[in-house]
């Protein structure tokens, strides 16, 4: 039998299996791990609810010698309820869960984000604009992959920067449409960016255009 391994994890999404299994997604230091889970017991009080997207979980699970997992046991570590009780906070925090799964390769550790996004949900209920929190995810999943560089002067010229082209920071002339911005949102999308306070987001009074866009473009 297998060693049962222990883990950390951020439910992204979860299907239908066979008659009564389910396979779910998780993300967690590892990575994107895919569990084989079987059916759910109704001894466990509560198993359906624990398993909503976006709940944070302890995991115990094995490793075959296929290579696949399969989920033996799950407790809650925190299920976000706060993010649940608005629907365009839960929708920002969907967001930044498909960021991921579009963006991660399965299996490829990245304990950097798994911290992120676990803050990231927990901070949401304060925004009163989340899609300040979700555009920050965009950026920095964008930085941490090597697909964006953020600098004062432009790639290509000594003027200031005020926007991209493929993945590096422009001025008006080089950046390319509709990823140029003006000197207030271009600022704002640097502290989104490279911001280490969630004191410095809550300062940003206007969320740059195209940012959604931007990631869209860069991760394709």
């Amino acid at each position: 039998m297998p060693n049962c391994i222990e883990t950390e994890g951020i439910l992204l999404a979860t299907f239908p299996y066979l008659q009564e299994g389910r396979i779910v997604k998780f993300f967690t230091p590892s990575g994107i791990l895919s569990f084989f889970l079987k059916k759910l017991s109704h001894k466990k009080a509560g198993s359906h609810a624990l398993l909503s997207p976006l709940s944070e979980m302890e995991l115990h699970y094995f490793e075959t010698k296929n290579k696949l997992f399969f989920l033996k046991d799950f407790s809650s570590l925190n299920l976000h309820l706060d993010l649940r009780k608005s629907f365009s906070h839960l929708q920002s925090a969907g967001k930044m869960a498909k960021a991921l799964l579009n963006s991660q390769m399965p299996e490829k550790r990245a304990p950097f984000l798994y911290s992120l996004f676990s803050k990231y949900l927990q901070k949401l209920p304060e925004f009163k604009n989340p899609e300040i929190l979700s555009s920050s995810f965009y950026l920095k999943i964008l930085i941490h992959e090597g697909l964006l560089s953020i600098t004062p002067k432009c790639f290509q010229c000594a003027e200031k920067s005020s926007g991209f082209s493929q993945g590096e920071s422009g001025c008006f002339l080089h950046a390319k449409k509709p990823f140029i911005y003006s000197e207030e949102h271009w600022l704002y999308l640097q502290v989104l960016a490279l911001g280490k306070k969630f004191s410095d987001f809550q300062k940003v009074s206007s969320v740059p255009k195209s940012i959604e866009n931007l990631f869209s473009h860069l991760i394709a």
